[in-house]
């Protein structure tokens, strides 16, 4: 979009209709002025940040999809070269967001390198495959890798207790694994060793992880209570991506668990789901749905993946329940008892069985459960793609990421569910690496 400076013509009608999500972000135009501005104008957000007010002139309120945001035209005489559908000139001013993501070319140079390291000393391990996954019903990322001498299996089997800690890079991306198992496989004088591993975050689950009793005297935030669950473990929330509660006191009570159980109990009552970083000791709490399937038109996705790199694309459609209301409640004398159903729907198909969890003791986790419930139901069709492992944007596809796959010049949203990565030498020494992600498509 390009901007000018100019002087607005007081009798032309102003255009109150924006087709698609916008934001100001780094923008600047000609003249005696200019501004950067770094805060994003949310979707859904009914303010705007103090250091951008000051400087427009707010002639409408945001609504959802839609900033309308005006200059004031003594000062900041600017119009926008862009012409609406309408066909007449407004003085809107505002940016479309560009989907960052793999730019369509008809070839593509991509360099690859693995590695397999112990992290104590930085010993390399010898390997000819590594295979790395998770999903957002998994806790932690999983490794599986062959090593192809005996020096390093041994480099990898504890002393003592302990477990070795090792670090993958694929692509310049980076995960760290403790060690668990390890085998061996002779065929025709050939010896093969397998080797697998989780993530770090393992010793906060069984078999490793101490259990305990919990319960929590007082009222306390969700987000509050799962740090406190974490202290003195050497870890830490990250991400605290979904709805953040009143949890009442004594609601929040169980015995002789981890603290990954725990942990995962207070995101599974949202509806939300727990992920381990790939390289940093922290845990990750994200919305299973960020957007609501029935919304995904209006929203932006995360970033863009071409047909011009999708190597394989399989497709499967699943029927589920097309439920349009849920029941949830919590299950002793603090919950709360709600009905959830989507708007602009009667709320006249939900089932049987009622929702409840008992860290539903307010309207706020009650109606994120429901609409993650409600989010789930309907037609929809699981995508499998294989890509390849870029060293920027997109990366490592993370479950959770609402992007777009442009198939023969459809544009397909949808929410990634589980990510494989694989990196493997053949027998002329040649290294493939690829990443395969589960995704599904919402219909109705």
């Amino acid at each position: 979009m390009l901007l000018r400076k100019n002087i607005l013509r007081p009798k032309e009608r102003p255009c109150n209709v924006l087709y698609e999500p916008a934001i100001l972000v780094g923008t600047k135009y000609a003249g005696s002025y200019s501004f950067e501005i770094s805060p994003e104008i949310g979707i859904r957000e009914t303010t705007l940040p103090a250091n951008l007010a000051t400087r427009f002139c707010i002639s409408h309120c945001i609504h959802i999809g839609r900033v309308f945001i005006q200059f004031d035209p003594h000062n900041y005489p600017v119009v926008c070269d862009w012409w609406p559908p309408s066909g007449h000139r407004h003085k809107y001013i505002y940016v479309i967001r560009d989907i960052p993501g793999i730019p369509s070319l008809r070839s593509y140079i991509i360099g690859a390198n693995v590695m397999l390291r112990r992290v104590s000393d930085g010993k390399i391990l010898n390997t000819d495959s590594i295979s790395i996954r998770t999903d957002w019903d998994s806790w932690c990322w999983a490794i599986d890798a062959s090593l192809l001498d005996k020096d390093s299996l041994n480099a990898i089997i504890p002393s003592g207790d302990d477990y070795v800690e090792v670090e993958a890079e694929i692509n310049s991306h980076k995960w760290r694994f403790l060690i668990e198992k390890w085998r061996r496989q002779r065929t025709f004088g050939t010896t093969v060793y397998r080797i697998t591993g989780r993530s770090p975050s393992m010793i906060l689950a069984d078999p490793v992880a101490p259990r305990r009793n919990h319960l929590n005297e007082q009222d306390i935030l969700a987000r509050q209570l799962a740090k406190e669950i974490l202290e003195n473990t050497g870890w830490a929330i990250g991400v605290w991506d979904t709805v953040d509660w009143l949890i009442k006191a004594k609601s929040f009570s169980l015995t002789n668990v981890t603290p990954m159980k725990a942990i995962t109990t207070i995101a599974n009552a949202v509806g939300a789901f727990v992920n381990t970083d790939m390289i940093n000791k922290e845990l990750h709490v994200r919305k299973r749905y960020r957007h609501s399937p029935w919304l995904w038109n209006n929203e932006t996705p995360d970033y863009e993946i071409p047909d011009s790199i999708i190597h394989e694309l399989s497709n499967e459609y699943e029927r589920r329940y097309p439920y349009n209301a849920v029941y949830v409640a919590g299950s002793d004398e603090n919950g709360v008892l709600a009905k959830i159903y989507r708007s602009g729907t009667a709320g006249d198909v939900y089932p049987e069985n009622l929702i409840q969890d008992s860290l539903i003791t307010d309207s706020t986790a009650a109606q994120e459960r429901g609409r993650v419930e409600l989010s789930s139901a309907g037609t929809w069709e699981k995508i499998s793609l294989a890509i390849p492992l870029m060293e920027s944007s997109p990366g490592v596809c993370l479950p959770g990421d609402f992007i777009q796959i442009v198939e023969e010049g459809t544009r397909i949203k949808s929410i990634v569910t589980g990510v494989q990565i694989s990196a493997t030498v053949d027998n002329t020494g040649k290294l493939s690496v690829i990443q395969v992600v589960d995704t599904e498509r919402y219909y109705e």
